[in-house]
């Protein structure tokens, strides 16, 4: 029953990210800053070819191949570590991260992004569904019961 509930979870915040993109696609311009806090937050429509800050331009199916052994990784250590406490609570996040911006790498050739904070690079839900996870598996690291319940 627990691991419907990690899946259920890990849809909804899939299903918000990959809605958010399709509302971004749709209505933001292209490259165009919509400010909602003037200086601090807007609403900027990018296309992103490669990773995090842009690397890796270009390189399409070596990211899909990352994306894949990601997912494989995932399943792994999801079997292997799941009742530990803090992989509990990253596994969904990081499940809802690595398949929001890999569905849009393979349907779409690349990542939309459009949420901007000052000169932070653009990002989506996705990214920041993965930098939940990554705090989790840190606060399970430093607690010493990342890996072990």
């Amino acid at each position: 029953m627990a691991y419907l509930g990690v899946i259920l979870f890990s849809g909804s915040l899939l299903f918000l990210d990959q809605i958010t993109k399709i509302w971004a696609f749709t209505y933001l311009p292209f490259v165009v800053d919509f400010y909602v806090i003037p200086g601090f937050f807007s609403l900027k429509l990018v296309f992103n070819y490669g990773m995090a800050w842009g690397v890796l331009q270009h390189y399409r199916v070596f990211l899909l191949s990352v994306h894949a052994l990601v997912l494989l990784g995932l399943i792994w250590f999801w079997k292997r570590f799941y009742e530990s406490y803090w992989t509990r609570f990253a596994l969904p996040w990081l499940l809802a991260g690595v398949l929001g911006n890999g569905l849009d790498r393979f349907f779409r050739g690349y990542v939309i992004d459009f949420l901007s904070f000052g000169r932070f690079p653009v990002f989506n839900f996705a990214d920041m569904y993965l930098t939940i996870a990554a705090v989790f598996l840190l606060i399970g690291f430093f607690r010493k019961d990342a890996f072990f319940s």
